[in-house]
């Protein structure tokens, strides 16, 4: 394990987690907005699916983007941790 991969990771699963809540959020909202607007209902049904969908695009983005830049903070972290010591971390 590596400090990039373990940044990665916990960044991943921070980001999944609040782009899935974001997502599911605003898709839903949007979606009533839409709804009002035209003047129809939605079902229960169709809600489930647009939350559904918007947490899976939340998760998506959230993750992938977000572990990148945890990835990134684990490599400087190493760097700044590797430069202090002058010497490799085991």
């Amino acid at each position: 394990m590596t400090f990039r991969q373990v940044g990665g990771f916990t960044a991943s699963v921070g980001g999944g987690a609040t782009g899935g809540y974001i997502g599911a959020k605003a898709l839903t909202g949007t979606a009533a907005a839409v709804a009002i607007v035209f003047g129809v209902m939605l079902g229960a049904p169709v809600i489930a699916v647009v939350a559904l969908t918007g947490a899976a695009i939340g998760v998506y983005a959230g993750g992938s983007q977000v572990g990148e830049l945890g990835e990134v903070a684990g490599e400087f972290i190493y760097e700044k941790r590797y430069q202090r010591t002058n010497e490799p971390l085991n």
